[in-house]
């Protein structure tokens, strides 16, 4: 069936022909006019569904795949190109951002024996994580999160965990499990979205890269125009 090759959509229309004589298609959609309106590949829109899959209902690849009726190969590389062509958000200076909430939450990669800790900073005022780091639960770790968000001029709200006492001055400092609850619900958030970091679950993460990569399309997707972007192009497979 013929379609468009640059959004996918199949509402073409005849648009004239070439000097040669072959016959020009217009589509509707985008709306792009092309000789050859058959795509290479799948379209845009379906990569599209299946990224928004991903992103808003913790489906593994091999589900999207099964239900696209594709392999959860060619889903596996939409979700990671798309994912990295998403900016790093950008870490607000102290004027902008006085009272940062720290957290840790764990994961694991290649099995249960390698566990890993995504370390968060989240925004009181905005509600909203802004950086994340990932490596161990240890001040090291945390020393080289502190040097990217930067410790002058910032209010730490944190947990009773040993580093942050190490490292955080006590003046910038304020403790308990009382305070952290909006970080808290935040990783809920995370593990409800990202199939990946649910507590149970048969969806696991292979390579830090794509933990990465995650997180960067669930920011993108809860603070930026991600969901509005997917969209419109989702539509135009059914449009």
């Amino acid at each position: 069936m013929e379609c468009c090759k640059h959004c996918g959509s199949k509402n073409l229309i005849k648009y004239g022909k070439t000097s040669g004589g072959n016959q020009r298609y217009q589509c509707k959609g985008c709306p792009k006019v092309s000789n050859n309106p058959i795509a290479r590949g799948k379209p845009k829109s379906l990569k599209a569904q299946a990224i928004l899959m991903y992103t808003m209902f913790a489906a593994s690849f091999r589900s999207i795949g099964r239900f696209l009726k594709v392999s959860d190969v060619s889903v596996y590389k939409w979700v990671k190109q798309y994912a990295k062509t998403l900016e790093k958000p950008e870490i607000p200076p102290p004027s902008d951002c006085t009272d940062v909430v720290l957290d840790e939450m764990w994961h694991f990669v290649n099995g249960k024996p390698n566990k890993v800790w995504i370390w968060k900073a989240y925004d009181l005022e905005k509600q909203k994580t802004f950086a994340w780091k990932i490596g161990r639960r240890d001040a090291a770790t945390l020393k080289e999160f502190l040097d990217e968000i930067g410790l002058e001029g910032r209010d730490f709200i944190t947990d009773d965990c040993e580093p942050y006492h190490k490292l955080i001055p006590e003046a910038q400092l304020s403790t308990g499990k009382d305070l952290t609850y909006p970080i808290e619900q935040d990783n809920s958030n995370t593990r409800h979205y990202i199939g990946r970091f649910r507590r149970k679950s048969k969806i696991t993460s292979r390579s830090l890269e794509m933990v990465n990569l995650s997180l960067s399309l669930l920011y993108h997707f809860q603070h930026g125009d991600l969901l509005e972007t997917l969209q419109a192009k989702f539509c135009q497979l059914i449009g």
